[in-house]
């Protein structure tokens, strides 16, 4: 048996203080914490598919199957885990400067997701809390 449980990105709301929730939510989201736990505890799935987490499920349901020892697969579209901007490209050319750090400090230079410094910065930071936390590594 299969459960689909979806977020979209049509339900976030323009206004400055969503678009803090949704930044501050790339770290850590307790709705969806809560939320997935549950489903998980009712459904009890035996593997969790993944397809685009950002911005609304985040990492954090990564954490969370961990937690509760539930394995993973991410299907991966584009390069999003690796580069903010998802593509290798910045004006035409191969980037040079995030493809290869752990840590994505080159975008305090060139801001690249949503060609907002704001969001680049929120994102990357995010991303490197992830990794540190384990998040994307599976434990049993």
């Amino acid at each position: 048996m299969v459960l689909t449980w979806t977020k979209d990105n049509k339900d976030i709301k323009s206004s400055p203080l969503s678009q803090i929730k949704i930044a501050l939510g790339l770290f850590w989201n307790r709705e969806i914490e809560k939320e997935l736990s549950q489903v998980i505890g009712k459904f009890k799935p035996d593997i969790v598919h993944f397809n685009n987490i950002f911005p609304l499920i985040t990492p954090c349901a990564y954490y969370v199957c961990n937690q509760l020892g539930v394995p993973i697969v991410q299907t991966i579209h584009s390069f999003r885990f690796m580069f903010p901007k998802s593509i290798f490209f910045r004006r035409g050319e191969l980037c040079p400067y995030c493809r290869s750090r752990k840590l994505f400090f080159p975008v305090f230079l060139h801001p690249c997701y949503h060609e907002s410094l704001f969001y680049t910065i929120f994102f990357s930071l995010s991303h490197s809390f992830h990794t540190l936390i384990g998040s994307f590594f599976f434990r049993r």
